[in-house]
């Protein structure tokens, strides 16, 4: 996988993406839910933790887990089942699960304290000495603690945000998104089928014709059937995606919250301030300096919710004039009619300091001629190691565009 600029390359292999997740457990021998630890690699989290649930007879329902793990890395964390099912031991196909005893909870994101992670970056034939450099500085003041791109998982380039369009009721825009939407996994056959049905949208019996899908199949029938009845099919959008589809948009708008505080603040000398890497849903901007890094020393920034409180009246004026320029207003989150998810809001510091940060340069094994980069590091939960990386490897800021997007 290409990540960042200059060009470097991560999780060429499993084993060069390691991630452990560490919580506060306290197994013991009674409780309502049993406590597993889970080790994969080609996995992510919810396909793994579904076919476990099949592989042993038991009801997905009554798993839960604290945060999704990569596909493409090798990953341990925990998860628990609720009430009496089969047990639960295997150890094969890329999926390792042990058991560890019991809890009276669910496993959920409040009892993770960090992910501790070990890198091999590849393929380095530019931006080490940079990177090298920056290290020293990481370690110190930290780095400003974005969404990185995997959280926009409800989002689409053309269509914007699935969670916005939900928001204002826009309800045939909602539906148009979900089967429209172009994902990263679609195959050429996929696209040019999204591509119809976008051109020959409200032609419902078209667009049955060419869907392949199961999920096509039923959105269409149903639109052929009652022509305008969009909320017939968004109220029955898995509750797992339309959170999904949420966290997204949230992500969104704390991101370019963080953007703006970050521009006020370095003032004139925005452009000499900044370290840059692109991003899909905006660009990620770095302090380059300790001083403009200290201004965000503290600081933590709410999600968009109906009830989001600031401690902070200067980010919330920004926040406001960003929801002012997007079209959202507070009483939109009472109106909404989809229950399966809402918008609830958490804190999250504007920046984090990675915990035991270490490193070691070398030359690769895999590609001839250049250089790797090991690290190792922990990160509170919620924080993406690819964005250390995409800081790591940032370029200055150029004058022109700084902060679009």
């Amino acid at each position: 996988m290409n990540l960042a600029a200059p060009h470097i390359r991560i999780k060429c292999r499993p084993e060069d993406f390691v991630v452990t997740e560490t919580a506060e457990l306290k197994p013991r021998k009674t409780g309502t839910h049993t406590l597993y630890r889970l080790t994969k690699r080609g996995w992510n989290t919810v396909s793994a933790l579904q076919e476990i649930a099949q592989r042993t007879g038991n009801d997905f329902e009554h798993f839960a887990y604290g945060g999704k793990k990569d596909k493409y890395a090798l990953t341990s964390q925990y998860f628990t089942v609720e009430g009496r099912h089969r047990a639960i031991k295997l150890d094969e196909d890329g999926l390792r699960v042990e058991a560890l005893g019991r809890l009276d909870r669910p496993m959920g994101p409040d009892l993770i304290v960090e992910n501790v992670f070990a890198i091999v970056v590849r393929d380095l034939t530019r931006g080490l000495p940079e990177a090298l450099a920056r290290l020293e500085g990481l370690a110190r003041r930290g780095l400003e603690n974005y969404f990185d791109d995997q959280r926009f998982g409800g989002y689409d380039p053309e269509q914007g945000f699935l969670a916005e369009k939900v928001l204002k009721d826009h309800l045939n825009g909602a539906v148009k998104w979900l089967v429209t939407a172009q994902d990263p996994e679609d195959t050429d056959e996929d696209r040019a089928r999204k591509a119809l049905f976008f051109e020959r949208w409200k032609d419902w019996e078209a667009c049955r014709q060419a869907a392949r899908t199961p999920y096509e199949r039923k959105v269409f029938y149903h639109l052929c059937r009652r022509r305008s009845d969009f909320f017939g099919i968004l109220k029955e959008i898995p509750r797992e995606r339309l959170s999904l589809a949420i966290a997204a948009y949230q992500a969104s708008i704390w991101n370019e919250l963080l953007r703006r505080i970050l521009l006020e603040r370095a003032g004139a000398s925005a452009a000499e301030s900044f370290d840059v890497n692109p991003g899909l849903n905006g660009e990620y901007l770095f302090c380059r300096q300790d001083a403009a890094a200290r201004a965000l020393e503290g600081l933590d920034l709410p999600t968009l919710a109906a009830k989001t409180v600031f401690a902070d009246k200067r980010a919330e004026s920004i926040h406001e004039g960003i929801l002012s320029e997007i079209g959202v207003e507070r009483p939109m989150f009472n109106k909404m009619k989809l229950r399966q998810a809402y918008f609830k809001s958490f804190p999250r510091p504007a920046r984090i300091v990675p915990r035991n940060l270490s490193w070691k340069e070398g030359p690769d094994d895999l590609y001839a001629g250049a250089s790797k980069l090991e690290l190792s590091f922990a990160l509170p939960r919620g924080s993406y190691a690819t964005m250390l990386l995409k800081r790591l490897f940032a370029v200055p800021a150029r004058p022109a565009g700084l902060g679009e997007g």
